[in-house]
């Protein structure tokens, strides 16, 4: 285990997993539960709606929606980790996920060509 200082607050603590002290984690659990409960019974409201709402940073929200841990309604939306364009789920839309696919694709290709080429020997010796 390491020394970490919390993304959050600045305490000093010791980091496991997260990069938050054990007391912002607790926080954050609670504002989730909080968040989880407005939606409950706002089932249609935007990620700006429950932001407004109950006053919690919206960088919270959309990571909770990215985790997987709140699932969006038709009208919850949050940007593209890459493009910014509006998804409802995952952290890529499907535009940025093709483009990495196909990224991953041709660096596929290009290794397989390169080993199909052989190990190519080097020598040392002079001929001349």
């Amino acid at each position: 285990m390491s020394i970490a200082s919390c993304k959050r607050c600045g305490r000093l603590f010791q980091k496991v997993t997260v990069d938050i002290c054990p007391e912002c984690v607790r926080k954050e659990e609670a504002t989730f539960e909080e968040i989880k409960h407005y939606l409950r019974l706002h089932e249609n409201a935007t990620v700006e709606e429950v932001v407004e709402a109950l006053g919690v940073d919206e960088e919270l929200v959309v990571k909770f929606l990215r985790d997987g841990r709140l699932i969006a309604s038709k009208k919850m939306t949050y940007p593209c980790a890459e493009c910014g364009k509006p998804i409802q789920t995952g952290k890529y839309c499907p535009d940025c996920l093709g483009k990495m696919l196909g990224t991953v694709n041709d660096l596929k290709e290009s290794l397989a060509k390169s080993q199909k080429k052989g190990p190519g020997y080097f020598s040392m010796r002079d001929d001349n």
